[in-house]
Parts: structure tokens; sequence; C-alpha cells
């Protein structure tokens, strides 16, 4: 029963979206200033390599959320 509800509670659901919407932020974030860093010592294949990672992950989020947001 208690394993039930941990993953039906609400507030642990909440609590879980909240987490996960933090990491994603803070992985954008970070994944950005390793880009300009390797941009700025010359490592320019890294560093579109890894912005262009950035953008599919950006456009993944903005899709889902206007699949989301179409659902609602």
């Amino acid at each position: 029963r208690k394993v039930l509800v941990a993953q039906y509670d609400e507030r642990n659901i909440k609590i879980s979206e909240k987490a996960a919407s933090l990491t994603f932020r803070l992985s954008i974030f970070c994944f950005c200033l390793v880009e300009l860093i390797l941009f700025a010592f010359g490592l320019t294949e890294i560093g579109t390599i890894l912005g262009t990672a950035v953008a599919i992950m950006l456009i993944v989020y903005w899709l889902s959320w206007w699949y989301y947001n179409k659902k609602i």
C-alpha cells in the first residue's frame, strides 16, 4: 500500500516534476557554459556538437510543451 501511495500521491508527483524541471534547466545552462568555454579555447567542433545537442533538447522541450498545452 505504501508503494502505491508513493507512486500516485499528488505531492510526490509534483515534487518529481519540479525536480525534473530544475534538472533540465540546470543541465541546459551548464551545457551552454561549457559550450562557450569550448569555443573560447578553440574547440569549435566539440562546441558545435554540444550546441546542436542543446538545440535539439530545447526543440523537444518546446514540442512537448506545445503538445501538452493543446492536450489540457
